[in-house]
């Protein structure tokens, strides 16, 4: 497959569809573990950051909202002909977002070089599974991922002038990044180090201390692990992380299960429900203008945050919404 994008920025752009490489790897289930390393290392970016400190739920909710945030997010390439309405959508969550960030500089959420950040992090996110799932990319589906990507970009109407036009300028970009640009910041710290307690609703069926007890146990523990074996070495020192041999064995061991595993189960379960949907579209098994799933209620926002237009989906599903998916 080859993107194409007009050189006229007020062309409409073609969304991403099956054939692309997009929807062969953001469908993926799996891609969970990616999420929390994709807010963990996006929140030590200080105008990022800022924003999050200030008007996120972050300290009260994270994993649900980066969960929540997912549907949206998957949406700018699964929503065919609606994808540009979600992308906006997503620009819209964090319009009139401004904090002070760490340097004084002011940090407003839609900052080009803040929200490019963001979207770096699903590009690297991206081939990390790639590498992790699917044996790794030849240099050109590397390269036709990147310029899918910026299909993703020119979707949200954000220009940044020092935007990377080739892959091999993108990992100067990140590189950079990594290594100069990322301080330690309280965001980082709430979302890594986050423990589920009494206001996080479980699924009906599991009793409420098991599941916040297995997730604080087990959960949270392997997203750390995972998260710190996909961070660049400059990003595991900032944090103070250790990584040795035995670290790296546990980390090829999960993906090794996560392989396995993913190949046993159906597809309804090897798909995330917003991206299944756009392949039901697609196949007709599900009319073209059929709603566009949201997270389910247990991924809401607490109560006395609902309503907030930021919060990504601020006013919850009803159960038989939620129950589809």
């Amino acid at each position: 497959m080859s993107v194409s994008i007009p050189a006229d920025p007020d062309t409409p752009i073609t969304p991403l569809g099956p054939d692309s490489l997009f929807w062969r790897l953001f469908a993926d289930s799996r891609v969970v573990p990616y999420v929390f390393w994709g807010g963990t290392i996006q929140n030590l970016y200080p105008g990022l950051a800022a924003v999050v400190e200030e008007h996120s739920t972050v300290k009260q909710e994270p994993m649900q909202r980066l969960l929540r945030s997912l549907y949206t997010i998957l949406g700018t390439a699964f929503d065919g002909e609606r994808a540009h309405q979600t992308s906006q959508e997503l620009v819209q969550y964090h319009r009139g977002l401004v904090s002070t960030d760490s340097t004084g500089r002011r940090a407003p959420a839609l900052r080009p070089d803040t929200f490019y950040w963001a979207h770096a992090t699903y590009i690297v996110a991206a081939l990390e599974m790639a590498e992790n799932f699917y044996g790794g990319f030849t240099k050109g589906q590397q390269e036709q991922l990147f310029e899918e990507f910026k299909v993703i970009w020119r979707q949200y109407g954000i220009k940044y002038r020092d935007e990377p036009d080739t892959l091999d300028t993108f990992w100067v970009y990140w590189d950079h990044m990594v290594s100069h640009e990322l301080v330690m910041t309280q965001a980082f710290k709430d979302l890594f180090y986050y423990r589920f307690g009494v206001h996080n609703t479980p699924p009906r069926w599991i009793p409420a201390p098991l599941y916040r007890g297995v997730l604080n146990g087990i959960g949270m523990p392997i997203f750390r692990l995972y998260a710190t074996g996909m961070y660049p070495g400059p990003v595991r020192r900032l944090a103070g992380l250790k990584w040795t041999r035995t670290h790296q064995r546990i980390f090829d061991a999960i993906n090794l299960v996560l392989r396995l595993v993913w190949r046993v189960l159906p597809e309804r379960a090897r798909m995330h429900p917003r991206a299944r949907q756009g392949w039901l579209r697609v196949r007709g098994d599900l009319p073209a203008d059929a709603p566009l799933l949201t997270a389910p209620p247990r991924y809401a926002p607490p109560p006395q945050y609902r309503n907030r237009p930021h919060n990504f989906q601020p006013i919850p599903p009803t159960e038989n919404t939620a129950a589809s998916q």
